[in-house]
């Protein structure tokens, strides 16, 4: 539902995504760095709720806030 790319990296984007449309089920956010090689997924995470949208961070360039379905945020 969400792309963004990173304001400290230049090869950095995150995804948010959501099963079955959003509708129920779980969500995931993908940490992608783009290489020579192609997209490669860096690191990963799971919810038990559909994600929305998220956000980098202004003071920490690891770290994502993330809309969850329920509607929560999340660090």
């Amino acid at each position: 539902y969400a792309v963004k790319y990173s304001p400290y990296y230049d090869s950095r984007i995150a995804v948010a995504a959501s099963a079955n449309y959003g509708i129920v089920g779980n969500g995931r956010v993908f940490c992608l760095g783009m290489t020579a090689q192609g997209i490669r997924a860096e690191k990963t995470f799971d919810t038990n709720d559909a994600l929305y949208d998220l956000a980098w961070s202004e003071v920490n360039e690891n770290q994502l806030a993330v809309a969850c379905g329920d509607g929560s945020a999340s660090l």
